[in-house]
């Protein structure tokens, strides 16, 4: 067996991990865009209506987070994230079927989009988490937060291309045949993750072959299933998880308002025509795309270093407060493209912490990681609530508030990592954690 063989089978386990991760937002978005596009014409729907039909996603979503989680660390991430991309895609492409005679009449196209939109968030609900669990089992502990960058980068390159390509698919095929082709393209990659991903990296095939000796790593660094009784009550009652999810709530709360907000905010209130803001738009979540995995890598180098209670520190408090600042900044320049300059910076820096959250989360979860990024992920969700909070303040005070609350918010997430030590794992120590951090040895 070629040295190689291992390097290689582990970054295939991450492209796939990344490509889940691109289909996942690619699917969850692509709603709002057909929505405006075709669905509310064809439908009658009132835009309070279109605006229902997409919360039902985010709220299914994360009220399944936490059990989501849980079933990953029960089953493992290879038959959860199975279930998760075949669930995806078949509901993705039933959302065609929202306004024909067999669903639409019965239910009705409001409340049948709804129903469809919401299966979608529970089957997608244990991605990330999943996504975790993964990386645990086959990544060196000094590796995780690159590759977890690197999986935001690819939910930020859908978020970035999505309107693009899923609009000219409806101009080509219509938006019903569009939902069918994306929801075929994640059932399609659910099959390939089945056939390349196996849970044990021993187990692995392009590593393993008859004629090859057993890759036997010292000890694997982690169970393929957590306990059958997670131990909710220190999970839950974990300072350092708290404070850890506390935190992503208040980068998340900011990373929503570049979602949601940042085309409207360049067109209404830097006059933009709707070309230029959404090629401004794209230049902001490239910052976004090209800063996550920057930030991953940096966060490994420094954790390397100077240890990971210390070394995974560092991104995060000094890409969020660099985050704040260029945010700040962005608001107050005059001239127009170096604010969508700064933005897309702001919006890059808060990504680059995105990878340290998760890796952290894999660290504190000890033998139940995917439970405890489930939590975590769920104070992330509840992050959406700036998208209604800073729209209010912006209401009464004006955008700039609105967005300078924002980044006040950022400010005191990065504050609070100050007071987490990642060593401290709330779902019981595991001292396989971080025994394997070199490439496996081959046994004869």
């Amino acid at each position: 067996m070629s040295p190689a063989a291992p390097a290689r089978a582990r970054w295939t386990v991450v492209a796939l991990l990344c490509a889940m991760s691109f289909m996942s937002y690619f699917d969850r978005t692509i709603m709002g865009i057909a929505g405006s596009k075709a669905i509310q014409a064809e439908f009658r729907l009132e835009d309070a209506e279109l605006g229902t039909i997409l919360t039902a996603f985010s709220l299914v979503y994360a009220i399944f987070m936490i059990p989501g989680g849980r079933f990953v660390d029960r089953l493992g991430p290879r038959r959860a994230l199975a279930y998760v991309s075949l669930g995806s895609g078949l509901f993705t492409a039933l959302t065609a079927m929202g306004g024909w005679p067999a669903l639409g009449t019965l239910f009705g196209a409001p409340l049948a989009f709804l129903l469809v939109r919401g299966l979608l968030g529970a089957f997608t609900a244990p991605l990330y988490p999943g996504c975790a669990r993964a990386n645990a089992l086959w990544v060196p502990f000094e590796g995780r937060n690159l590759v977890q960058g690197l999986i935001a980068a690819g939910a930020g390159l859908s978020s970035a291309v999505a309107p693009v390509v899923f609009n000219r698919m409806i101009d080509r095929w219509g938006w019903r045949f569009s939902f069918v082709y994306a929801g075929l393209a994640t059932l399609a990659l659910g099959l390939l993750w089945v056939w390349l991903f196996r849970d044990r990296p021993a187990e692995n095939h392009s590593i393993r072959t008859r004629s090859d000796p057993p890759l036997v790593p010292p000890e694997e660094p982690l169970a393929v299933h957590a306990s059958p009784s997670a131990p909710w009550g220190k999970l839950l009652t974990s300072p350092h998880l708290l404070l850890l999810t506390t935190s992503y709530f208040a980068t998340s709360y900011v990373m929503y308002i570049f979602f949601y907000w940042t085309f409207h905010y360049l067109k209404e209130l830097r006059g933009l025509s709707d070309g230029q803001s959404a090629l401004a738009t794209l230049a902001v979540n490239g910052g976004w795309i090209v800063l996550s995995p920057l930030g991953g890598w940096a966060s490994d180098r420094f954790t390397r270093r100077y240890g990971p209670r210390t070394g995974m520190r560092v991104v995060p408090v000094a890409s969020l407060i660099l985050s704040a600042v260029c945010l700040v900044l962005g608001v107050q320049c005059a001239s127009l493209w170096l604010a969508v300059a700064l933005l897309a910076l702001s919006f890059g820096f808060a990504g680059s912490a995105d990878g340290p959250y998760w890796a952290a989360a894999i660290r504190l979860g000890g033998r139940d990681v995917a439970a405890a990024c489930a939590i975590m992920n769920t104070g992330g969700n509840l992050g959406g609530i700036g998208n209604w909070s800073t729209a209010k303040i912006a209401d009464r005070f004006g955008w700039d508030w609105g967005l300078y609350s924002a980044a006040a918010v950022m400010v005191a997430g990065a504050l609070l990592w100050l007071f987490i030590d990642v060593t401290r794992a709330a779902g019981g120590s595991d001292p396989r954690l971080d025994v394997w951090k070199t490439e496996p040895k081959i046994v004869p």
